[in-house]
């Protein structure tokens, strides 16, 4: 994507919502939330599933 006025290239950052810091897709968890809380899962807990992406 680029911006209309200059064509430059627009960059999206993942954030960090507390601190503001940049952080990298390694340090992802997927988490829902649960009683004000949140349950975070890992790909671990589920053994018998196709952990490629792949479907």
């Amino acid at each position: 994507m680029l911006e209309s006025r200059d064509h430059a290239h627009i960059k999206f950052q993942l954030m960090n919502e507390n601190t503001k810091m940049e952080i990298h897709y390694d340090k992802i968890v997927i988490g829902y939330k649960y009683n004000d809380d949140y349950l975070i899962i890992d790909v671990a807990d589920f053994p018998n599933t196709d952990q490629t992406g792949m479907g």
